[in-house]
């Protein structure tokens, strides 16, 4: 399987030079499956900080969930705004299951580590980060104060980032298609 690319390039941060901010960040259509629900439940009647970017569907219902003036919903950003957003969190909140995943890869090319369900891509995707086993607001926060333990590499992260960048999956396209005809 080669999985799909990630504009690495595009979100180069230069985190050497930035300071992080307090706020852990959700980056996600407002679905069901993104389980933002999760990450809602897990940051209400809590001091962290948590902001969420992105709108859909259920945007009216999860805003109805927040108990906590540390919650911000930021809605659509453009994509510079996404970038210092993505370079200034502590950290990313992925609270869902996907085949694979974009916004890991992103967050981690501006050097900020991840917090996600350690299922299906996300494995894959997180080189360095914090993994919870259950899709609860409890399983969550123990990962957060798990993750507030440690220690992660900006640059390792990046770095972990540009295999899937796009110039590498035309490489391996490529490759596939000459093995394949051969």
């Amino acid at each position: 399987m080669i999985p799909p690319p990630v504009d690495a390039h595009v979100f180069d941060w230069d985190f050497n030079s930035v300071d992080k901010k307090n706020y852990y960040l959700v980056v996600s259509a407002l679905t069901p499956y993104k389980r933002v629900d999760v990450a809602i439940k897990a940051f209400n009647h809590w001091e962290r900080p948590l902001w969420i970017v992105g709108d859909g569907p259920l945007g009216r219902r999860s805003k109805k969930l927040v108990r906590s003036d540390n919650i911000r919903f930021l809605g659509k950003v453009p994509e510079e705004e996404l970038r210092r957003l993505y370079g200034q969190a502590r950290a990313v909140i992925f609270p869902q299951e996907e085949d694979f995943g974009i916004v890991p890869l992103e967050a981690q090319a501006c050097g900020t580590p991840v917090i996600a369900f350690g299922r299906g891509g996300a494995l894959e995707a997180v080189s360095e980060g914090v993994f919870f086993d259950e899709q609860t607001p409890e399983a969550l926060r123990e990962a957060v104060l798990r993750f507030e333990s440690q220690r992660f590499d900006p640059e390792g992260l990046r770095r972990h980032a540009l295999q899937f960048d796009k110039e590498r999956f035309r490489n391996r396209i490529r490759r596939s298609v000459t093995n394949a005809t051969h």
